[in-house]
Formats: C-alpha cells, structure tokens, sequence
C-alpha cells in the first residue's frame, strides 16, 4: 500500500539544503503516470523475489457509485430531514407526530435525533409555569416593600 501511495499520491523522504536553504524532498510518479484511475494498472511493485511485477496482476478497477457526501451527526451516518409544522399545528405537535411515525416505522437499529432549535425547544420542556412563578416573585419582592410603607402611613395619618 506504501508503493501506491508513493505513486498516486506523494511521501515525504527527507530533506536537503542548498544555498542555505532548506528543500522537502517528496516522492511520486509523474503526472502522465497518474492521470487517470487505469494509470494504476500500469505501475509497477516490487515481489519478494526481487522481481517487478505490474499492478494489474492483483488489482482491477471497477466504477462504484455512490453519495458525493455522507452526512454524519455524532458519528453515525444520518440524513438530514426538514420541515415545519402545517397550519393550525404547534411545533410540539409535530414533534410529537414525527417521534410516533419514526418509532413506528423506522426498522431496529433506527433512531432519530434532533437538533438546532427543535433540539433546544425539547430539552427547554414547558418552562411556562417556571416563568409565571418567577414572574410572581417578582411582583411580590416590587410590592412587598411598597405595601409596608403604606401600612406604616395609613395607621399613624
């Protein structure tokens, strides 16, 4: 793998210097001998006996389709999906619609996952009645004070 790798690609050797400066030598076949993918076939490799022996003994070239780019979250193949609730329908509702179809249709070993804002939105929960309550507070320590006051004027006025 190290003799395609030189050859297609390139390896670093060593260096050298002259007129103080210093130059990186690396190592790979040229170009006219890499332009295309059946140029492999042509290169030559080393056996155990000393002899050359050319690529196209032990490997042959096959077009293989596949995607131009593999989408990844946390490290497991994904595909993306986007949407948006229909009208008349909450976001926590298709939410909800989504995890019901996936959990029945997707096979074992399939999961979804959320992200962006619909991943904040369902680790937020319902922060409404966290809100009100602090919001009571609030009204409660502003009018506390103004209460006392009041109290203090009306019984000795």
């Amino acid at each position: 793998m190290s003799t395609l790798q030189t050859m297609l690609g390139s390896y670093y050797a060593t260096n050298f210097i002259r007129f103080s400066q210093m130059y990186k030598v690396m190592v790979q076949a040229s170009p006219e001998h890499r332009d295309t993918p059946e140029s492999i076939l042509n290169l030559y490799l080393k056996n155990d006996k000393g002899e050359m022996v050319p690529f196209s003994t032990f490997i042959t070239i096959e077009k293989v389709y596949g995607p131009e780019v593999l989408t990844r979250y946390n490290m497991y193949m994904s595909a993306m999906i986007n949407g948006e609730p229909a009208d008349g329908y909450s976001s926590g509702d298709a939410i909800a619609a989504v995890e019901r179809v996936a959990k029945e249709a997707l096979p074992r070993g399939f999961d979804i996952e959320w992200s962006g804002m619909t991943r904040e939105e369902i680790l937020s929960g319902n922060q409404t009645v966290y809100i009100f309550l602090i919001c009571l507070l609030f009204v409660y320590l502003y009018w506390l004070p103004n209460m006392k006051v009041s109290f203090f004027l009306c019984r000795y006025f």
